[in-house]
């Protein structure tokens, strides 16, 4: 039981998911389970092992809240995406994806899963506005494109689709953004500290627009 706290322990230093964590517990039980004695719960025991550790009780653990990234936390990582692999769209360049969508969380606060969720059909190019329904609340909500999101949205533009397209679970590509971080030499931080970092910087502009 230790070793499974143990596991926890560092395996959240690294940001893993604890839906990641309990699946990989769970795996590794089965290959215990089948080193374990022969029993009535364990037919097709090996009798490698005398008995098979006991976990516990699922883990519930509290995880810390998410700090709001350093500008210059991010301007590193943005300086590294050239080094990024993936995600490989055929058609956008990992390099151009992670630079843009970078600057549109941090552009406009959006929540990670929204700004997957943003179609093509969405931007205005015209009025210079992204129209946004977010998930949490389901309000439409009209945003802004500023010049330097405009120029990093060109480098990805398509005629249809979504803007950020990809196949792979959206903890596919925080594993990208954490792999970024390692390679800036910057702590490690995810796209939800990025928008803590706008709503910082909307709070200094106008007072709660950050909220």
């Amino acid at each position: 039981i230790d070793l499974f706290y143990c596991f926890f322990n560092l395996a959240l230093v690294f940001f893993f998911l604890l839906f990641t964590l309990h699946a990989t517990i769970d795996s590794v039980l089965v290959v215990l389970r089948h080193c374990g004695p022969i029993g009535p719960r364990l037919p097709h025991g090996r009798g490698l092992i005398p008995n098979v550790p006991y976990p516990g009780r699922r883990l519930r653990i509290r995880m810390r809240p998410h700090r709001a990234v350093t500008l210059d936390e991010l301007s590193e990582v943005y300086e590294a995406c050239p080094h990024a692999d993936r995600p490989a769209t055929g058609r956008i360049k990992p390099r151009d994806f992670w630079r843009a969508l970078l600057v549109l969380l941090y552009n406009t606060g959006l929540r990670f899963g929204d700004a997957r969720r943003v179609e093509w059909s969405s931007v205005d190019w015209q009025e210079k506005t992204i129209v946004v329904q977010a998930s949490k609340t389901g309000k439409q909500h009209w945003l802004p494109i500023n010049a330097t999101l405009a120029r990093h949205l060109e480098t990805i533009r398509a005629d249809s689709g979504p803007v950020f397209p990809f196949a792979r679970t959206p903890h596919y590509l925080t594993t990208q953004l954490l792999e970024l971080c390692d390679i800036a030499d910057v702590t490690r931080f995810t796209a939800q500290s990025v928008r803590r970092r706008a709503a910082v910087e909307f709070e200094k502009l106008q007072m709660g627009a950050g909220s």
